[in-house]
């Protein structure tokens, strides 16, 4: 996933990392060269906010789909 903003490009990898877990390497580009810039400081914390609000809703829809209740889909490719 990329996201662009005026002076910003964050982006996000995501990778399995066995049956149910999955690895994330994200970060933030940008026109800046001093990470310590109280501009760049700013936009990273508010990554880390949302990226944080973000792992908190996926975790519990993770939990959600393990109860017996869930009924999956197919499988994207599959027949």
């Amino acid at each position: 996933m990329v996201a662009v903003v005026a002076n910003y490009t964050l982006f996000l990898c995501l990778r399995p990392n066995g049956a149910d877990k999955v690895s994330i390497r994200w970060g933030v580009c940008g026109l800046k060269t001093d990470p310590t810039d109280p501009e760049v400081v700013a936009y990273v914390d508010l990554s880390k906010a949302f990226n944080a609000e973000d792992k908190e809703k996926l975790e519990s829809l993770q939990q959600a789909q393990k109860t017996r209740f869930f009924a999956g889909g197919r499988a994207i490719g599959a027949g």
